[in-house]
């Protein structure tokens, strides 16, 4: 009777024996037509699922399945269910239960929802993004990145090194800060002239941490500054005529 989900107990004969108040709370039959019931009655689309999970109890002595019961007024509520085999005076009965996980259902369509967003979000910026771990290895990469890297998600290649796509280089470059930040955990910003791909660029290298605060790898947001450091230049060029 504590249980917050159902209870019940059944016979090979597919007819139930005992349950909870919670399984008429939910289902809305009264103890009399459950009493009158099967199991199956309880179930619309899945019931040829359950009803191999059943035999899977009584074959192999246990089982778990997700489904969804159908109430009285044709509601569907979605349940975990788990079943064991028991001998009860002389004869094999299951004894289960279930648990309504509509919430968790919910949670995740609601944190799939958020991933997608994300993705789309995270595809569609002209920065390039790309997701490292501690071995200088890139794990993740936009759509960006994967076009102007030419990473080796898309043509095959068996090297993923950061360094390797980003400097066309066989190991970390001497004095990078990205580096430092796998060292230090914090954050860097800088710029330079990368003749590998023939861009200024603005790196920022921000650390990722995993739930108990350890250093697990880098992000890397990369935006070509080329435009910008001939705008630049030109500016410091005609001020030095000026002030000639």
């Amino acid at each position: 009777k504590s249980l917050p989900g159902i209870f019940y107990l059944f016979d090979d004969s597919l007819r139930f024996k005992k349950w909870n108040n919670r399984l008429e709370e939910l289902s809305g039959y009264s103890g009399e037509e459950i009493g009158r019931m099967s199991p199956l009655d309880l179930f619309e689309k899945d019931r040829d699922f359950i009803a191999e999970k059943i035999h899977e109890v009584f074959d192999k002595g246990e089982a778990t399945a997700e489904a969804e019961l159908v109430t009285r007024d044709r509601r569907k509520i979605p349940f975990f269910f788990t079943g064991v085999r028991e001998e009860i005076e002389g004869r094999i009965h299951l004894i289960g239960t279930g648990i309504d996980i509509t919430e968790k259902n919910i949670f995740e369509e609601s944190l799939f929802e958020i991933k997608q967003d994300w993705e789309d979000v995270f595809n569609t910026l002209t920065d390039m993004i790309t997701v490292h771990d501690k071995d200088y290895n890139i794990i993740k990469a936009n759509t960006a990145a994967e076009k102007i890297l030419n990473l080796s998600f898309l043509n095959g290649k068996s090297c993923e090194k950061c360094f390797a796509y980003y400097h066309g280089t066989e190991k970390p470059p001497e004095g990078c800060p990205s580096c430092q930040s796998l060292i230090t955990g914090k954050p860097a910003t800088f710029e330079l002239f990368e003749p590998h791909l023939g861009m200024f660029l603005e790196i920022k290298a921000i650390p990722r941490f995993n739930n108990n605060q350890g250093l697990v790898g880098l992000i890397h947001v990369v935006s070509d500054i080329t435009e910008r450091k001939k705008v630049e230049e030109q500016v410091a060029q005609h001020t030095i005529q000026l002030e000639s």
